[in-house]
Parts: C-alpha cells; sequence; structure tokens
C-alpha cells in the first residue's frame, strides 16, 4: 500500500494536467458552437459523461503504468533500507528505474572496488602498527632493565619516563584493535572490588611515585556486574593515569577514591580525583577524539584520545558514564554496569 501512495503522489501533476485539458477542451469545443452560430447551453449531463469517461481511460492508464513502477517502488525502497545489494531488473520495471539500476550498479561496483583497496591498506597499516608496538615495547623492557644500574634519584626520572613510553604503546595498540572490537570481547560476571584492586595493585609504582594514595569504598564485598576484563581494565588504566597526571600537578598529596555501590538494576563505580577540575565548557567535549582543552594545555602533556578510547570501549561494551566536575575540587568519573542477577 505504501508503494502504492509513492507512485500516485509521483502522479498527482499528470492527473491534474489531464483533468485541466479536458475541461479545457470542453470550454473549447462549447465557445466554438456559441461563436459559430449554433445555439448553445451548457448541458451538464454531457459534462459528467465526458468527465467519467476521461476518469475511466486515466485509471486504465494508471493501473497500465502501476503494474510497471510499483514494483521499482518496492525495490527501490528496499533499496533505501539496505535490505538489497545485488538485483536483476525484470522485462516489468520502467524504463526510468532500468537506467537509475545501470548507474547504480555501476556505482556500487566501484564503490565495492574502492572499499577492498581501502580495507587492504587498513589491514597493511594496522599489521605494521601491531609489529611496531610489540618491537617498541621489547626494546623499552630492555630500558627498564637498563635503569637499574642508575642512581636512585636518575633512576626514578627514566623509570618515569618509561612509564610513558609503555602508556603511550598501549594507548596506540588499544586504537588499533578497536575496529575489531567485535571480534574480540568476552562479556563475563567480574568481582568489581577484586577488579579494581587488581589494576590498583598493577599502578602501585604510579601511586608511589606522584604520592596518590588509592582508597576503595564499597557497600559489600561480593558484588558482581557483567562486563569485559581487557577492555575495562584499558578503560580503569586510563581514568586512573589522568587523574594521577592531573591531580599532582596541583597537590604533593592526594587521594584518589573507588566508590563501588549497588543501585537497583546496575552497579555503580565511582572514580573520584582530587585534581584541578574540569572547566564547565570543556565538559561536552573531553570525549571528543584530540580534545585537550584547558587542562591539557595548562598542567601536562595531552594526546587527547585517551577519553575518546574510553568513550568507546565503555559504549561498545553497553555500559553507561557520567562526569562530574568543579574546577578546584575535582572530577568523579562513574561507569554503571549491568549487575549480574542471582537465582
Amino acid at each position: 500500500m505504501h508503494n502504492i501512495l509513492l507512485f500516485l503522489r509521483s502522479k498527482i501533476a499528470w492527473i491534474g494536467m489531464v483533468y485541466a485539458v479536458w475541461i479545457l477542451v470542453y470550454l473549447l469545443f462549447a465557445l466554438g458552437f456559441y461563436y459559430s452560430g449554433f445555439s448553445y447551453s451548457f448541458d451538464w449531463n454531457l459534462f459528467v459523461y465526458s468527465g467519467l469517461v476521461v476518469t475511466f481511460l486515466l485509471i486504465l492508464f494508471l493501473l497500465w503504468r502501476g503494474m510497471k513502477e510499483v514494483p521499482s517502488y518496492a525495490l527501490l525502497q528496499q533499496l533505501a533500507d539496505q535490505n538489497v545489494v545485488q538485483f536483476q531488473a525484470s522485462k516489468g520495471n520502467s524504463l526510468e528505474f532500468d537506467l537509475f539500476w545501470q548507474a547504480y550498479h555501476k556505482l556500487y561496483e566501484q564503490m565495492k572496488a574502492d572499499q577492498m583497496q581501502l580495507e587492504q591498506i587498513h589491514k597493511r597499516h594496522l599489521q605494521f602498527i601491531h609489529i611496531w608496538v610489540h618491537q617498541m615495547k621489547t626494546s623499552v623492557s630492555s630500558l627498564s632493565l637498563l635503569a637499574q644500574q642508575y642512581e636512585s634519584e636518575q633512576k626514578a626520572h627514566v623509570l618515569e619516563e618509561i612509564d610513558t613510553l609503555n602508556d603511550g604503546l598501549e594507548l596506540a595498540l588499544t586504537m588499533a584493535r578497536l575496529d575489531h572490537f567485535t571480534q574480540d570481547y568476552q562479556i563475563k560476571a567480574v568481582r568489581l572490588v577484586d577488579f579494581v584492586r587488581q589494576v590498583i595493585n598493577e599502578k602501585r609504582k604510579l601511586f608511589i611515585r606522584l604520592h596518590i594514595f588509592p582508597k576503595i569504598e564499597m557497600e559489600k564485598e561480593d558484588m558482581e556486574a557483567l562486563t569485559d576484563l581487557k577492555w575495562m581494565k584499558f578503560v580503569l588504566e586510563q581514568l586512573i593515569q589522568n587523574a594521577c597526571k592531573y591531580t599532582a600537578q596541583v597537590k604533593k598529596e592526594a587521594r584518589l577514591t573507588f566508590h563501588i555501590w549497588e543501585e537497583e538494576k546496575q552497579i555503580r563505580l565511582s572514580i573520584k580525583d582530587e585534581g584541578p577540575g574540569i572547566p564547565k565548557q570543556d565538559i561536552p567535549r573531553i570525549f571528543d577524539p584530540f580534545f585537550t582543552g584547558e587542562n591539557g594545555r595548562q598542567f601536562a602533556e595531552a594526546t587527547g584520545m585517551g577519553l575518546y578510547l574510553v568513550k568507546n570501549i565503555v559504549t561498545s561494551l553497553h555500559h553507561a558514564y557520567e562526569v562530574e566536575s568543579e574546577v578546584g575540587v575535582g572530577t568523579t568519573f562513574h561507569i554503571l554496569f549491568q549487575k549480574v542477577t542471582k537465582m
């Protein structure tokens, strides 16, 4: 029915023109009789009869054209809905549709060839990124071993730079993997308290070096959420690194609080720092790629990609997220997980 209505809408101008010509012809004949000297009076019966004949012929014409064009509208609708990729136009289709389909088919084949070429280029690029990152990680590990020979003050500085290199390499590797996210994740029940403790333990050198004291607050130990450990580990590490990096710029010692509590249908993990806070005008854009904001320029070097990746990963895992911040007080990131329902 929808396609029939589309067909009739496309023929409204034709229908209007047919009736306009009919009325014009009728009036011309009437005027012709009148000026030829024939006595003539307007005949309603003849007018209605001629109108019915015109309508009948018009309906026959529309039925004939409809049998050809309505199937074409149906195919175009499927094409618009991306349900048709390849299709052989039958002889019953309209000439306009056949011409359109030939043009579309040529453009589709060209697009497919270009897409395959771009995919090959992208694949080679990703392979290079993976190889390069792993090679750099090997070199960074060697530098870590060499750094042990330095004196304590020099050693701390070198290890700090090595950690920065490691973080940058991990960021590049995660960004390269993100394109294949759907093929590389596994959702399962995770005990959030244990997960947070594990990440904090792995980041203990960062906390010690910057004098940041992590603290976990929770309602109970056994709260479980559905997520992917590997991807969420990257998310939590990024949030910790950002919090520590900016907080250390404004305080010699500070706390980083991890609050885990249970809501009706979900579990909320909040990471609260005591850093400089995010200016109000920057908050809507902190998840945009390459956006560093006022803090990135004022306090520390920033790539603007960490929170962009955090947003993409959290969204892909179907977790909600929220940000609260006050300049001079600190920032709190909230991640909301689906709660494991115990039978």
